[in-house]
Order: C-alpha cells, then structure tokens, then sequence
C-alpha cells in the first residue's frame, strides 16, 4: 500500500485491490488522502470526484459483460468524432484550430446551402444517434451485477440490483458534491464514505445491507441527540 491509508478504509482498499485491481485501489487511495488533508481546497469535491469516476469503471472488472446485444458495435464514438476534425474544417473553411475561430458563430443559413457542410451534418446526426445507443453508467452497473459475485452458481439479475441500486445512489451523491450542488462537511462526507464501503461488501458478497439498516439508525440517533 502506498503510504498510509486510515484503519477506517484499509478493509475496502483491500477489497477493492483483490477484486478490481491495483488501479481501482489507488483511486479509492487517492481520494481518501484528498478528503484527509484539510490544507487542499475543494477537498470533499475532488475526493467524491474520484469517488464517482470509480463507481463508474467498476462495470469494467465484471465477469459479465456490461454491453447489451443492443449496444455492441457503437463503442468507437471518440474515434468517430476526431475522424469529423479534417471534414469539418474544410465544410467550415477553417484554417487552423484557433480557439476564436471555432468558437466564432455559425450563419446556419448560409452554411446549410453548401454541400458539404450537409455532409458533415449528417455524419454527426449518425454519431449521436450511435451515442445514445451507448448504456449509462447505471445500465451498465447492473448488466455487471452477476459478475461481481464470485460464486460459480450466479443468481437472477434482480437478485443482485438491490446493492447496485444502492452504489448509484452513492454514485449520486458524489457526483452532487463533485459539482458542489449540495452541502457536506467532515461528518456528512465521512458518512458517505462509510456507506460506499458497506454496499461494496454488499456488491462483491462480502456483507449485507443490513449494515446500512444499522448506520442510519445510528445517524438518526446522533440526529435526536440520543
């Protein structure tokens, strides 16, 4: 383990290095320390937007394919677009990638006379409607639930969405503080974090969720002052 990570999130470092891989670990790594060092401004955003981007890419170390029969084949979008740059520049008669003049605005109007323009058009139509064939994050978390569980016998899909539901809620809720759309301090970010670490267990069979029954009851208290 690089450096030292708190006692409190060495058990879901751990997990996430044995079942994930090193570069998963790091992550989890990284924003931990971020969210530790009261010296980093914006700390609680940076760490929850390594949270987020984590939660995202976990679909990628399941045994199960995330990508539906549907989306297969439309995993090129990047790539289609940077082949758009040259024809694109020459419909515009742009000649260089000056920040100015791709940002200047466009006569539709006129634009939409010329051929070629029509032509680059086009091509974008048919990335987007390739794009929105794409899964979201949240399709792709529960394609890939059954290959989180190590047993050889999976079962139903369904049977696993109760701990994924509850990851994208996290994933929710950091994408939130990522953005600084929602209040957090030490106490709300550290209870975050607590969360994230039980429904991973719950995610890779490690643990129930009955951990999380357990955790709001004790906020709750803490809340009434009991």
């Amino acid at each position: 383990m690089a450096g030292q990570i708190d006692p409190r999130y060495e058990s879901t470092y751990k997990l996430l290095h044995d079942r994930c891989g090193a570069s998963y670990s790091r992550q989890y790594y990284s924003a931990i320390a971020i969210a530790g060092d009261a010296d980093i401004p914006r700390r609680f955003s940076m760490a929850a937007h390594e949270l987020r981007e984590l939660i995202s890419r976990l679909h990628e170390v399941s045994t199960v394919s995330a990508v539906t029969q549907d989306s297969r084949g439309h995993g090129q979008i990047s790539e289609s677009v940077r082949e758009l740059a040259k024809p694109w520049e020459k419909a515009w008669d742009v000649k260089d990638w000056n920040v100015k003049v791709w940002k200047a605005s466009v006569d539709w109007d006129v634009a939409c006379s010329k051929a070629r323009v029509k032509a680059v058009l086009a091509r974008v139509h048919r990335i987007i409607a390739d794009a929105r064939q794409l899964p979201v994050p949240s399709e792709l978390l529960i394609n890939a639930a059954p290959g989180f569980d190590p047993s050889p016998i999976k079962a139903d899909k369904s049977a696993y969405e109760i701990g994924i539901r509850e990851l994208l809620k996290m994933r929710r809720y950091f994408i939130d503080v990522a953005h600084d759309q929602g209040d957090t301090d030490e106490v709300a970010f550290r209870d975050g974090l607590e969360r994230l670490s039980v429904t991973l267990r719950e995610v890779f069979a490690g643990t129930a969720l009955d951990e999380l029954i357990e955790i709001d009851e004790i906020v709750k208290a803490v809340e009434n002052g009991e």
